[in-house]
């Protein structure tokens, strides 16, 4: 089944405008510790590398503690096929188990396009480049505090990302553009 922007159902397109006019701000608290010093750190810098591994693109973590009581971190990537989203989370899974001793839980399947591993205190976002265009997580969480993973990346994958943090917390693309866009790309995911 192959989905293009014409076939959007009424449904679809009523969520979408929902999603868009909401606005999410939050009552924002500063902080408790500095970034550098957050002991999630090198938990979010082994997902970010398992990823990475993976071929995983647009590798984005956010540390929203001061935003939310429920997580600490979210780390959001994307793979473009059903395999190789099912690969990026064995191979977060298979290296967080390794260093950390931790298994998360579980939600979603490659087949639905957002696999979505659950830490506690991290959760890992792993969606096909639509889905995460449609659900915005990054602009839902705008007032995050990104995490610089420029460091540890390949050198292709982190020109992609760092070119990519400033888009993703301000103004959304040009509507006009991202629907040009949306129907010039064939998506592989569902072919």
């Amino acid at each position: 089944m192959r989905l293009s922007a014409t076939s959007k159902s009424k449904r679809d397109t009523r969520l979408e405008k929902i999603l868009e006019d909401v606005d999410f701000t939050r009552k924002q608290q500063a902080p408790q510790v500095p970034m550098l010093a957050d002991p999630l750190l090198p938990l979010i810098e082994a997902i970010a590398l398992a990823a990475d591994k993976r071929k995983a693109a647009s590798i984005q973590a956010f540390r929203i503690s001061h935003l939310t009581e429920i997580t600490t971190f979210m780390v959001v990537v994307e793979g473009n096929s059903r395999p190789q989203n099912q690969a990026i989370a064995l191979a977060v899974e298979e290296d967080v188990l390794l260093s950390f001793t931790m298994q998360p839980s579980k939600q979603g399947d490659a087949a639905s396009g957002w696999i979505l591993l659950d830490y506690g205190s991290v959760i890992v976002h792993i969606m096909t480049p639509q889905m995460r265009n449609f659900y915005k997580l990054e602009r839902r969480w705008k007032d995050a505090e990104l995490v610089d993973l420029s460091g540890i990346m390949t050198p292709s994958q982190a020109k992609k990302t760092s070119s990519q943090d400033d888009d993703s917390f301000g103004a959304p693309e040009d509507e006009e553009q991202a629907e040009e866009k949306e129907k010039d790309e064939d998506d592989p995911f569902w072919q």
